[in-house]
């Protein structure tokens, strides 16, 4: 993950693109927050709820990308207790597909950053 002063850099920055679609859906960790603030906060992609479930060891982050039928949510996962199962963050997704309106000004920005 960035640091915190390449995250308020990126934060603080207008951004050159936008994100308008995403395949996969959902990402684990042992801690969302830093993907809420990297996917909320850097990328611009809304917060639609939350949702917690004992019985599946999950609490989420629901974002919301696109509008109507194109619309994809993205499931922020981290285990509530990471020593049961199943374990949401084992593995994390490995890589992610988004569509950008800019790709190129989208890496310059992000590289730019750090």
């Amino acid at each position: 993950m960035r640091s915190t002063r390449q995250l308020r850099r990126l934060c603080s920055a207008a951004r050159p693109f936008r994100v308008l679609g995403l395949q996969q859906v959902a990402i684990g960790s042992l801690n969302k927050s830093e993907l809420s603030k990297l996917w909320g906060d850097v990328l611009g992609v809304p917060k639609i709820g939350d949702y917690k479930s004992e019985k599946e060891n999950v609490f989420e982050d629901i974002l919301l990308l696109g509008k109507g039928t194109m619309a994809v949510e993205l499931d922020l996962m981290e285990p509530i207790d990471p020593e049961k199962r199943p374990k949401v963050h084992v593995p994390a997704l490995n890589h992610i597909g988004i569509w950008i309106d800019d790709l190129k000004a989208a890496v310059d920005h992000l590289e730019g950053a750090g």
